[in-house]
């Protein structure tokens, strides 16, 4: 009979794979039997999975099969996508011979070990009941389908963030850096993570924002072994070095962001999210505008918990979730997969799981029971290539 961390794990591992299967079955028989906006077959030799593999996948398989490329500023190119999760799929591929399988496989075994970290660090913060409802709350989240297979790299930073930070709440600076550090050759906003380690470490050892605080603003028993985390940024600027040494072109990936079809470049007109407004003043309501609405909505709502992410966790980690959700909100015109972006800020999670297990048991069951539909139905709009996130 299981017992303590082993019945935890195991009912964590029987709740991802209940979602993989309800949501890989949906995404299929929305595929064959719906309209999509691309009937076409792109992974015909992978007739379950292929679902799995939609947009982005395409620079993923290609980056882990025949590397990068750069096509010069303002023109889409590979260097956009951060090496981390090609590069596991490519080192993957060698064992199953099959890199879109390799990538699913990737992001399997990433969000089983990212849901159980989340788990068991919200377990150790809010206690074991919160943590449940908190874990069953991320994995019906409407955009958690990235979790579930997708040939996308979500589910490797999420781990990878999770890891580093429960590392050092373990007290293992160094290790929580080099956790980090895959975080950091994931994606630009990887270096939110570098910034919220070095903002816990610093929590943790007494500092404390707000004015007139016990103990003022003293660094108390900071130690020279807690600078290991900045050891995250070497996944950034080993990218960085990269992109120096066979482009010649250090902040490549900055420089296509402006291609024709991504436009993401930081300024006045993307940070007010005129296009947004744009698009309801042109097209009003369509399942475009109403799902990004829906993502507008979400990260309202996310920022809106950063106070109480605050509270419970220390101003360590609301940096954290300001700094994971503050650069994806900057580049983004419209609040496209803004929703995605929310995912590696599960301090949020963690919090709205505790706000949750507070209401009574029929308002918990139709809260849940409204994400599950909702992720069931994105899902399958992914399915069928819908560019919603």
């Amino acid at each position: 009979m299981l017992t303590g961390d082993r019945r935890d794990l195991a009912r964590v591992i029987a709740l991802y794979a209940a979602v993989f299967v309800v949501l890989l079955v949906a995404g299929n028989l929305a595929f064959h039997v719906l309209p999509s906006t691309d009937p076409g077959h792109r992974w015909p030799d992978h007739p379950v999975i292929e679902t799995l593999a939609r947009w982005d996948t395409g620079w993923y398989f290609h980056i882990a099969e025949d590397g990068y490329f750069y096509d010069g500023p303002g023109k889409q190119s590979a260097v956009a996508f951060f090496p981390a999760y090609p590069a596991a799929t490519r080192l993957l591929a060698v064992v199953v011979r099959d890199t879109i399988v390799a990538g699913v496989l990737v992001t399997l075994a990433s969000a089983v070990a990212a849901f159980w970290l989340f788990f068991r660090w919200t377990a150790t913060k809010l206690g074991r009941d919160v943590a449940w409802i908190a874990t069953v709350l991320l994995a019906l989240y409407p955009f958690s389908y990235f979790l579930f297979g997708a040939v996308y790299s979500d589910a490797l930073f999420l781990l990878s963030a999770l890891a580093a930070f429960t590392l050092l709440e373990r007290d293992q600076p160094v290790l929580a850096g080099v956790a980090g550090m895959v975080a950091c050759a994931g994606r630009p906003v990887g270096l939110a993570v570098l910034v919220g380690l070095a903002a816990v470490a610093v929590q943790r050892r007494g500092v404390s924002l707000r004015p007139r605080a016990p103990g003022g603003n003293r660094l108390r028993a900071l130690r020279w072994r807690d600078a290991g985390v900045l050891l995250a940024g070497l996944g950034f600027v080993a990218y960085i070095a990269y992109l120096a040494w066979r482009f010649d072109a250090p902040l490549a990936f900055a420089k296509v962001q402006t291609a024709e079809g991504w436009n993401r470049q930081i300024s006045l007109d993307m940070i007010l999210k005129v296009d947004f407004y744009r698009r309801w003043r042109d097209f009003g309501v369509t399942l475009v505008t109403v799902v990004l609405t829906f993502q507008a909505l979400l990260s309202i709502a996310a920022l809106a918990l950063v106070p109480a992410v605050w509270r419970r966790f220390g101003w360590g980690y609301a940096v954290y979730v300001v700094a994971v959700l503050g650069l994806p909100l900057a580049t983004s015109s419209d609040f496209l997969a803004i929703g995605r972006y929310l995912l590696p800020a599960f301090p949020v999670f963690a919090v709205a799981g505790e706000l949750l297990a507070r209401r009574p048991r029929p308002q918990v069951a139709g809260v849940l029971a409204v994400n599950a539909a909702l992720l069931v139905w994105l899902t399958t709009l992914f399915a069928r290539w819908f560019l919603l996130s």
